[in-house]
């Protein structure tokens, strides 16, 4: 039987998980099954209000490291949400820049959460674009499959990243154009509340004024 198991591995599918040359089993499939049902990946920087601690042992003996598990429940009291995504990259030398525009389009509407491209000098002082695109592991296919298939590229650079980010959400307030959707970004419990691109674009075509004197009167009204 290889070591992790199969079941083990199969359970830890997309869990941030490190392996050691240690040639025993450290993590059963209950064991596994469990953390991957109770817990949303391994801590990073926050800060942790310690409830209770349990300690246990095993009966082998492993030479590398005691065989002991120590195992802390407590409340994050981490100030920001924080998801595992991955970031694709590519450098491009030989590609009409007409097309770069419907390469963000088609990206965004795939799946990624954000594409963007940044002029570069390459090899042999040739100027090129950076593409990159940030997504889900799970709509990684769905991106590559837009890289491979609209640019001249033949190869991305794939690295998994950890981005933390304001808890949003959006809510409906009156002003003096009428009911609009504003942002509303919550930082360390308090509301800030901010004009919706889209929205101020609306009332800008509705009623054919600036977009620009839009912003500033709802901006002065969330004040």
């Amino acid at each position: 039987m290889p070591n992790p198991t199969p079941a083990t591995v199969e359970i830890l599918k997309e869990y941030r998980t490190i392996l050691t040359d240690i040639p025993f089993e450290l993590t059963t499939p209950t064991g596994a099954g469990i953390i991957k049902a109770l817990s949303s990946g391994g801590l990073s920087m926050e800060q942790l209000r310690v409830k209770s601690i349990g300690y246990g042992s095993g009966t082998r003996d492993i030479p590398q490291v005691p065989n002991l598990l120590r195992i802390f429940i407590g409340e994050l009291e981490a100030g920001h949400e924080h998801d595992e995504l991955v970031t694709v990259e590519t450098n491009i030398d030989n590609m009409n820049p007409e097309v770069f525009p419907f390469v963000l389009e088609r990206l965004l509407a795939n799946g990624a959460h954000d594409a963007y491209m940044i002029p570069i000098v390459m090899k042999k002082g040739r100027p090129g674009i950076l593409l990159s695109a940030l997504v889900n592991r799970g709509k990684l296919d769905a991106v590559l499959k837009v890289v491979f298939a609209e640019t001249s590229t033949l190869g991305v650079r794939i690295q998994s990243v950890e981005r933390r980010k304001l808890k949003r959400s959006s809510k409906t307030v009156t002003t003096l154009f009428g009911d609009m959707k504003v942002k509303v970004i919550t930082i360390e419990g308090v509301e800030r509340l901010s004009p919706e691109f889209e929205e101020c674009k609306r009332i800008a075509l509705e009623k054919n004024i600036p977009l620009l004197d839009v912003y500033k009167q709802v901006e002065a009204e969330l004040l």
